[in-house]
């Protein structure tokens, strides 16, 4: 864990800003900045000290790494197993599902989605994913996404633990006939320099509320 790295607490999603140790508390503490602005109980500061700024007046939040229910993210094939391999959901139950293009606007309920991921339960034919919201922050070993799920063509990836973009694109290279990809909702480190690798077959990037700048896109290349 560092600064600018991702996490996930009682569902709500925030960036390390802060690493060490805080005047008066013994041990190590990660200082927070969550995304929603009204989640902390300060700025960054204790007692007067300074430890690192949050956007908000209320945005910030020190926590123990070892705090129950903190996540830092697991890798995507370990998400894309859980969604369409293991039997989680009982027969003929409803199940809300958030349309990942809608930024969360739009909640439908569905019935017996089991039948649906039986379907899809074979991963290497599998054209469309969307893992939203599966707290997400890695590729995994190498190889193992082209050797387990290659062919998919539009993946959805919004609202997980990305803040590197190198996961991106290892994740990216590996599945050569990706041509959509959507990462709304996860806020990555700044880039100073071009991105490396190769992302030829994707022609739609999308990146509603990532902290990418316009700046910064001049970083992007095919």
């Amino acid at each position: 864990m560092s600064v600018g790295d991702r996490i996930c607490h009682n569902s709500e999603l925030g960036t390390i800003r802060f690493v060490g140790t805080v005047e008066r508390k013994p041990g190590q503490w990660l200082g927070i900045e969550w995304d929603d602005p009204s989640r902390g109980k300060g700025d960054g500061s204790i007692n007067g000290l300074r430890y690192f700024q949050s956007r908000s007046p209320t945005g910030a939040s020190f926590l123990r790494p070892s705090a129950p229910s903190l996540h830092f993210g697991r890798t995507f094939i370990a998400a894309l197993r859980e969604k369409y391999l293991e039997d989680l959901h009982a027969t003929s139950t409803k199940e809300a599902i958030v349309l990942g293009s809608s930024d969360g606007a739009i909640e439908v309920e569905a019935v017996d989605m089991n039948k649906v991921r039986n379907k899809f339960a074979q991963l290497e034919k599998l054209k469309e994913v969307g893992l939203e919201n599966y707290m997400i922050s890695k590729a995994g070993p190498a190889g193992e996404i082209k050797a387990v799920c290659p062919n998919i063509r539009r993946l959805d990836l919004s609202r997980n633990l990305f803040a590197s973009w190198s996961e991106i694109i290892e994740i990216v290279e590996q599945i050569h006939a990706l041509e959509s990809l959507t990462l709304h909702y996860n806020v990555f480190r700044e880039l100073s320099s071009p991105l490396t690798g190769s992302c030829r077959s994707v022609v739609h990037l999308s990146l509603n509320r990532t902290g990418v700048t316009w700046e910064q896109h001049r970083h992007f290349h095919r």
